[in-house]
């Protein structure tokens, strides 16, 4: 019987990558980081994680390749191996899938483009071919500086470059709120006590979901009609062999239905085969129950139906969706019969 191993993949510049689970700690939104300037030129920055210092690598600038415009719907993959911790940016985080170690060979072509050996091996995997990457090098390297070093660059570096230069002044907001989230330290208890929930825009509406309630997000791509349904079944989508119905909700919250941007987001529901279109996805929050507040009578943006509550995110009130009492509404119920 065949050895398997379990692995992370993730979306990185249109290229599917591997890394094995096991030293992947988290996965976070991409926050605001410091640059230091006396760090390898890969790490665009580190950022404060509960106390600890964590630098980011940018796989475009390991591969010698020119890097493109970081996004607040950027993710990092925090590893963690021994005492040393390093932070992957990604695209999009997917999921943990166990390969065969007869799906795994070397790509010696791979290994000559790649510097110091990053990617050394690709496995060929439900049809697809996904670079695994080799990080040791990578972890070693921050190993050599030492924790106590990227501390004190960290502290001394007082005017450091703009991080993301090109950000809008909302994302910057955000950018700069999940810094100040991520450094914070919560005891586990504390974590168990919080309610999960994720920040979205939907027709610029600021909106709030349970986590809980959500499988994954992935992007919105191309959208496969169903005939003879109506209009808020926009269709189906193929993931990763999985058929999505994607399903507009703007109808039942009263918003109006307008075109999504070329980036626009899916939240796969938890217990179903279905998602809802999302204008982005901003980040995740945890917050005490006590936060969520009952909807003011003034506060009507959002058909209050299907409100659970208000939050405060960025010194405005936004509204908790019910997921489980909209995927139920009567307006989106489709006669079998049509």
């Amino acid at each position: 019987m065949s050895l398997m191993r379990n692995y992370l993949l993730f979306i990185y510049r249109h290229t599917k990558y591997g890394i094995p689970s096991e030293i992947v700690d988290e996965i976070l939104w991409l926050p605001e980081l410091t640059i230091l300037p006396e760090l390898p030129r890969e790490v665009i920055g580190v950022f404060n994680l509960r106390g600890r210092v964590v630098p980011v690598v940018d796989l475009d600038l390991k591969l010698k390749r020119k890097p493109e415009r970081y996004r607040t719907e950027d993710a990092v993959i925090v590893l963690n191996q021994g005492d040393v911790w390093l932070g992957i940016l990604a695209n999009q985080a997917l999921e943990v899938v166990s390969i065969p170690e007869t799906a795994v060979e070397s790509t010696p072509l791979l290994e000559s483009q790649a510097p110091e050996r990053l990617v050394t091996q690709v496995a060929r995997f439900n049809n697809e071919i996904v670079a695994l990457l080799d990080v040791s090098q990578l972890l070693a390297q921050i190993a050599t500086l030492g924790e106590d070093v990227l501390e004190e660059t960290a502290v001394s570096s007082a005017h450091t470059p703009l991080f993301c230069p090109e950000a809008t002044p909302a994302e910057r907001k955000i950018f700069q709120q999940r810094a100040q989230s991520y450094s914070q330290v919560i005891t586990r208890q504390q974590y168990a006590d919080l309610v999960p929930l994720a920040i979205v825009r939907l027709n610029q509406e600021y909106l709030a979901l349970p986590l809980e309630q959500i499988k994954e997000f992935a992007p919105l791509d191309t959208l496969t009609p169903i005939p003879c349904t109506p209009s808020h079944i926009m269709g189906d989508i193929n993931l990763r062999g999985d058929i999505i119905t994607v399903i507009d909700i703007r109808p039942v919250l009263g918003l109006p239905i307008t075109n999504l941007p070329e980036n626009a987001q899916l939240a796969i529901l938890q217990d179903m085969a279905a998602g809802i279109p999302l204008d982005a996805v901003l980040e995740v929050k945890y917050i005490n129950e006590q936060e969520i507040a009952p909807l003011p009578l003034a506060m009507q943006s959002v058909n209050p139906e299907f409100i659970s509550g208000v939050i405060t995110y960025q010194n405005r009130a936004i509204s908790l969706l019910n997921l489980a009492k909209i995927m139920t509404a009567e307006e989106l119920v489709v006669n079998e019969y049509v």
